[in-house]
């Protein structure tokens, strides 16, 4: 059964997902969430023990990785699961980050934003709790106004619990954060280093112009790779 999973180990377990599709002539776009996105693109020091994960083709892809979980024995058949789907936004994520491509899959990720404006809303714990730190500073967020005006955003207004509301701001604030009277965060956009954050590819596309597909800082997206 598998245990907490590293970077390492999401990424290659996606990539044997791939080459497995691949060889039933499926190509997967798979978008990721929850605690696979923060290993993947944010906090690398992070670990999980299963992937939430949506795509067009769920139904064929979960049917091969619980198959692939049967094959290896030492994953649980739900290790990539869609069970996520119902809690998403029903906003498109304009900045989702594409992770990487795969013969077979290509990964994206939740940006930051509606990460936190998801994380915001469950509020579940001291993990998710670090996690709305470190995207609030991915974001660039200095105050616990912009954060509700994100979550309103992205899940509409009075969506957010009043018992989260109190969690997160009793936190943040403890940490320092103010509660208004900061300038307005940059959104879906924002990039960072490499500590974690969201840069442009920048490849030379057939335009002459440079490619705009957001990806993991220090990588160029699937078409541009050498």
């Amino acid at each position: 059964m598998s245990s907490e999973l590293d970077r390492a180990a999401v990424v290659a377990l996606l990539r044997e997902l791939g080459a497995r599709l691949a060889a039933r002539s499926i190509e997967a776009d798979v978008h990721i969430v929850g605690g696979a996105a923060m290993l993947l693109a944010y906090n690398r020091a992070v670990v999980t023990r299963d992937i939430d994960a949506v795509t067009e083709q769920q139904a064929e892809v979960e049917a091969e990785a619980q198959a692939m979980a049967v094959d290896r024995g030492d994953l649980d058949r739900d290790w990539f699961n869609g069970r996520v789907k119902p809690l998403l936004p029903h906003v498109f994520d304009a900045g989702q980050v594409e992770a990487f491509h795969a013969p077979g899959i290509t990964v994206s990720i939740a940006s930051p934003t509606h990460l936190l404006a998801m994380k915001v809303r469950a509020a579940r714990g001291l993990r998710d709790l670090d996690d709305i730190a470190l995207l609030s500073e991915v974001i660039g967020i200095q105050s616990l106004e912009q954060i509700w005006a994100i979550a309103d955003e992205v899940w509409g207004p009075g969506m957010v619990r009043d018992e989260s509301r109190l969690l997160v701001g009793e936190f943040l604030l403890a940490r320092g954060m103010a509660v208004g009277d900061a300038a307005p965060a940059t959104r879906s956009d924002t990039r960072r280093g490499e500590a974690g954050g969201v840069t442009f590819c920048s490849g030379a596309t057939s335009a002459g112009a440079p490619c705009s597909r957001r990806v993991a800082p220090g990588t160029r997206c699937w078409q541009h790779r050498t």
